[in-house]
Protein backbone atom coordinates (compact mmCIF):
# COMPACT_ATOMS: atom_id res chain seq x y z
CA UNK A 1 0.00 0.00 0.00
CA UNK A 2 1.45 3.37 -1.01
CA UNK A 3 1.16 6.49 1.12
CA UNK A 4 -0.26 9.61 -0.50
CA UNK A 5 0.75 13.09 0.57
CA UNK A 6 -2.06 15.64 0.23
CA UNK A 7 -1.36 19.34 0.93
CA UNK A 8 -4.22 20.46 3.16
CA UNK A 9 -3.60 24.21 3.09
CA UNK A 10 -3.73 26.78 5.88
CA UNK A 11 -5.35 26.37 9.28
CA UNK A 12 -6.11 28.87 12.05
CA UNK A 13 -6.55 27.89 15.67
CA UNK A 14 -7.75 30.26 18.39
CA UNK A 15 -8.42 29.29 21.97
CA UNK A 16 -7.28 29.36 25.53
CA UNK A 17 -5.81 27.19 28.25
CA UNK A 18 -6.18 27.16 32.02
CA UNK A 19 -3.65 25.39 34.23
CA UNK A 20 -3.79 24.78 37.97
CA UNK A 21 -0.92 23.52 40.13
CA UNK A 22 -0.91 23.06 43.88
CA UNK A 23 0.85 21.27 46.72
CA UNK A 24 -1.81 19.26 48.57
CA UNK A 25 0.57 17.93 51.24
CA UNK A 26 4.35 18.10 51.72
CA UNK A 27 4.87 15.12 49.39
CA UNK A 28 1.73 15.45 47.20
CA UNK A 29 1.29 17.80 44.27
CA UNK A 30 -1.53 18.15 41.76
CA UNK A 31 -1.63 19.57 38.24
CA UNK A 32 -4.81 20.06 36.24
CA UNK A 33 -5.52 21.80 32.98
CA UNK A 34 -8.21 22.53 30.42
CA UNK A 35 -7.87 23.83 26.87
CA UNK A 36 -10.42 25.05 24.33
CA UNK A 37 -9.31 25.17 20.70
CA UNK A 38 -11.40 26.61 17.87
CA UNK A 39 -9.65 25.42 14.71
CA UNK A 40 -10.64 26.02 11.09
CA UNK A 41 -9.13 25.27 7.71
CA UNK A 42 -9.00 28.79 6.26
CA UNK A 43 -7.65 27.90 2.80
CA UNK A 44 -7.40 24.44 1.24
CA UNK A 45 -7.41 22.95 -2.24
CA UNK A 46 -8.14 19.48 -0.80
CA UNK A 47 -11.41 17.62 -0.59
CA UNK A 48 -12.59 14.69 1.52
CA UNK A 49 -15.05 12.31 -0.16
CA UNK A 50 -15.92 15.07 -2.62
CA UNK A 51 -16.56 17.67 0.10
CA UNK A 52 -14.22 20.69 0.36
CA UNK A 53 -11.97 20.72 3.43
CA UNK A 54 -11.92 24.53 3.64
CA UNK A 55 -14.11 25.82 6.49
CA UNK A 56 -13.99 22.56 8.47
CA UNK A 57 -12.18 21.80 11.72
CA UNK A 58 -8.67 20.33 11.23
CA UNK A 59 -8.29 16.66 12.08
CA UNK A 60 -6.39 15.82 15.27
CA UNK A 61 -7.34 19.22 16.74
CA UNK A 62 -9.74 18.59 19.63
CA UNK A 63 -12.23 21.28 20.59
CA UNK A 64 -11.90 20.42 24.32
CA UNK A 65 -8.93 18.89 26.11
CA UNK A 66 -8.22 18.27 29.80
CA UNK A 67 -5.53 16.72 31.96
CA UNK A 68 -5.02 15.74 35.60
CA UNK A 69 -1.80 14.59 37.15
Amino acid sequence: MANTLVPLGVQRTKGGELTFASEVAPTWQIWAGYAFLDGEMTASPASNAGQPVQGKRPTLTPRHSANLW
